[in-house]
């Protein structure tokens, strides 16, 4: 006698009425696809560029306001330092017996590489950017999750090593396509960054309620905020390895 099949289930994401396609799976093939590349099953595309410009340009008039060399120094220190310590931890793990989870050094290669080609001004301002939309928007991403995939997202596109070219058909030429990885990475490279950053999201948001008129008061703020080793041992204590 044969055994009837189980019935078939419903993807769990909210209004979808398709079923999954494995006894394992919670979501179908195109929730998954959406889960995946942008870390939330509701979003159906990734922060653009013109959502983001409004504060771009306010953080860019906040640190502005500063000494403009002293400024883009801390922000050189936050990602030389961020940069020096992916290496130091990847070739400790590279070195070791165990190597640990494989998504861990994916992560940290993908800091190296990103962090040796990324204007670090840039970098800032994009990081300060991001989070200040997520304050002023909150409702912009369903989760944090969500979120920081965006942030990674945002940050590798100031490298070209992220982006690859494929042949699309339909066009009939070759297109530039973003290289995507895989989640757990961008969950791990997310809080590098998170940590990194932090001093520095903590005095834009200050400075941006506030509205800071003083230039020299800015400039010390965020100079002692992002002091290169306070950065360190914030990245060190954080478990982010």
């Amino acid at each position: 006698m044969h055994q009837r099949p189980p019935p078939a289930r419903r993807c769990r994401a909210p209004g979808c009425e398709r079923t999954v396609p494995s006894q394992w799976a919670a979501m179908c093939l195109w929730h998954q696809m959406r889960n995946r590349r942008f870390g939330d099953p509701s979003l159906t595309g990734c922060l653009k560029r013109s959502e983001l410009k409004p504060y771009l340009i306010e953080v860019r008039r906040l640190c502005a306001r500063g000494h403009e060399e002293r400024t883009e120094h801390v922000f050189s220190g936050i990602q030389q330092r961020l940069r020096e310590l992916a290496e130091s931890t990847l070739a400790e793990r590279l070195n070791a017996a165990a190597q640990g989870r494989e998504w861990f050094r994916r992560a940290e290669e993908e800091i190296v590489r990103v962090t040796a080609d990324a204007n670090p001004v840039e970098a800032a301002h994009l990081i300060g950017a991001l989070f200040l939309m997520r304050e002023r928007v909150p409702r912009r991403w369903p989760t944090e999750r969500a979120f920081r995939f965006d942030v990674v997202r945002a940050w590798r596109k100031l490298a070209g090593i992220s982006y690859g070219s494929a042949w699309d058909h339909r066009l009939g030429k070759m297109r530039r396509m973003y290289r995507e990885l895989r989640p757990r990475v961008v969950e791990t490279v997310a809080e590098w960054l998170v940590t990194a950053y932090a001093p520095l999201v903590a005095r834009l948001r200050a400075a941006a309620r506030a509205d800071v008129e003083e230039p020299k008061t800015f400039s010390d703020a965020l100079a002692a905020a992002l002091w290169p080793s306070f950065v360190q041992s914030l990245l060190t204590t954080s478990g982010a390895k």
